[in-house]
């Protein structure tokens, strides 16, 4: 039976096949989300890379393939002779741009629904699938296996904490009286959150207070080895993107390189800081609770991801450190897991 072609392949066609002017112009056509996040001096197979992978989390493969046979069908039909290509879109002339509003104004090259992503019923949240397998994991890269979870695509923001709040109208805000705290603090008496901060991750949140959301969500907090993978992947990566040499300086990530020196919107570094599974902020804006207990004290859980008040090596996939669980802290929030199965028979 004959298959799409593979990533690999892809990676290898596409290589062979694109220059990084025409690369460049391909993406700004057809995808010009991506394409608008490279810089003029990002190398070809890091564009290349980049494009796969978004069209991979966004299940926009079929409409990759179909791009590719419109721009390069001779050599696309004779890389993949037996694979499942779609069907060509009508030609255009080579002097005038390929329209993304003519491109996806074809039915049949549009994606289908994205088995990789699903709607949480209770909180309303985007959460991705993250499959059952072998992962490396730590700095020294152990091979581990995990079952299938799912897990927010962002961190939990002031909003979704909102509804929490609202469904649990006994439950304290977020708020610390400390100077430090006011950006952050929510007001007590309108139990509400500062019009600009909706789209922030919610802070001053303790682990206890994590949890409680995580219950009324009939969700978890991951383990550290769950939000690992979520992070990183199965290839052992050290950043989410995958890369040494691109991060933070190139809009990657919100860390004490950035300058912010504050919580940012989640996914204001989307596309490029995402992970394999299409995880934003999993580096820097703040530190992510998680259910694993820290070695050598049962008072503290560990945290993962790294802030904006961190540096580069703090926000590397495997690093991590511990927090008491009564701490309330404006650089530590949280997401949740979830078995998309246990809401099949609600």
């Amino acid at each position: 039976m004959s298959k799409a072609p593979t990533n690999s392949a892809l990676r290898q066609f596409i290589s062979q096949h694109f220059n990084v002017p025409e690369l460049t112009s391909f993406c700004f056509n057809y995808f010009p989300e991506i394409g608008d996040e490279f810089p003029p001096d990002m190398p070809k197979s890091l564009r290349v890379e980049l494009l796969i992978g978004y069209c991979q989390r966004r299940s926009l493969i079929p409409n990759l393939l179909t791009a590719l046979v419109r721009e390069r069908e001779k050599p696309y039909k004779q890389t993949f002779p037996t694979s499942n290509s779609p069907k060509p879109l009508p030609q255009h002339n080579a002097s005038e741009p390929t329209l993304t509003s003519s491109f996806n104004s074809h039915p049949s090259s549009l994606p289908k629904e994205d088995d990789n992503l699903w709607l949480h019923p209770i909180t309303g949240k985007e959460m991705v699938r993250v499959p059952a397998g072998i992962f490396l994991y730590g700095e020294d890269k152990w091979s581990m296996h995990l079952d299938e979870f799912w897990i927010d695509k962002t961190l939990v923001t002031n909003a979704d904490y909102k509804r929490f709040i609202d469904a649990n109208p006994n439950y304290r805000v977020p708020f610390v009286d400390a100077d430090w705290a006011k950006p952050y603090n929510w007001n007590k008496q309108y139990r509400t959150f500062r019009h600009e901060m909706t789209d922030h991750p919610v802070v001053l949140v303790s682990w206890h207070d994590a949890q409680a959301y995580a219950k009324w969500a009939e969700a978890d907090l991951p383990s550290e080895q769950q939000w690992e993978k979520a992070a990183r992947g199965t290839d052992g990566r050290i950043y989410p993107w995958g890369y040494e040499d691109w991060h933070w300086q190139d809009k990657h990530c919100n860390t004490s390189e950035s300058g912010i020196d504050e919580t940012t919107p989640v996914g204001q570094f989307s596309p490029r800081g995402e992970s394999p599974y299409g995880c934003l902020d999993m580096s820097g804006n703040v530190w992510e609770w998680t259910d694993s207990l820290a070695l050598h004290n049962k008072y503290e859980r560990v945290i993962r991801g790294g802030s904006f008040l961190d540096s580069l090596l703090a926000v590397e996939c495997h690093s991590q450190w511990s927090s008491n669980v009564n701490f309330c802290e404006k650089n530590i929030g949280f997401r949740t897991i979830s078995r998309h199965s246990l809401f099949l028979d609600h």
